[in-house]
């Protein structure tokens, strides 16, 4: 859940409109120090995408190492568990989803956005709108030097913005989900207190 709420928190405010402004809500975007991120903020390009899918892949390695945090383990514990147990409130875990789709989007030949499939099947955590937010701070690098193509920047204006996905992102802040305190089971207490 904290690793949750910091890719909510982290993709927040890598997106959010002025360098200097200050989070209006503070609990889906707390970060005002533009120093913790690992890309420069409100500039998106093949280059900050690419710097951004390796600071990702580094903190989930490290979370990996250091906690046993794995992205299946939740998937393989609930395939696993027997016992009927329906408190489970996540059937998979993918540390920074945000952050990574963001990285995939910045490095994404800007051609293929032009294809409403491969939108959903390669961004399927944003809308066309988020998407086309990202577009708009787009800069050319010297991986990807040309500027997005009028004619993708058209199309994502065509399409109908109310035809989202469920577990899609629509809008910045994106909401963070509240935290769900799960209380030790009375057999593990009553192994504790005796």
């Amino acid at each position: 859940q904290c690793v949750a709420r910091l890719d909510v928190a982290m993709f927040n405010a890598i997106l959010r409109e002025i360098d200097d402004e200050i989070p209006i809500d503070p609990v889906p975007d707390p970060i005002s120090d533009l120093k913790v991120f690992p890309i420069p903020a409100r500039k998106a390009s093949f280059g900050a995408g690419a710097q951004l899918k390796n600071a990702i892949g580094n903190w989930s390695r490290w979370l990996t190492d250091l906690f046993g945090v794995d992205d299946n383990h939740d998937a393989r514990e609930n395939e696993n568990d027997g016992d009927g147990n329906d408190e489970r409130h996540e059937t998979s875990f993918k540390s920074f989803h945000l952050l990574n789709a963001l990285s995939d989007l910045m490095m994404l030949s800007k051609d293929m956005l032009l294809s409403r499939t491969i939108q959903k099947e390669v961004l399927p955590a944003f809308s066309t709108q988020l998407i086309k937010r990202v577009l708009d701070s787009f800069v050319p690098d010297e991986f990807c030097p040309e500027p997005i193509p009028d004619v993708v920047l058209e199309a994502l204006e065509s399409e109908d913005p109310l035809e989202v996905g469920e577990e899609c992102a629509t809008n910045i802040p994106c909401i963070v989900a509240p935290p769900v305190y799960l209380p030790p089971s009375a057999v593990s207490l009553a192994g504790i207190i005796s």
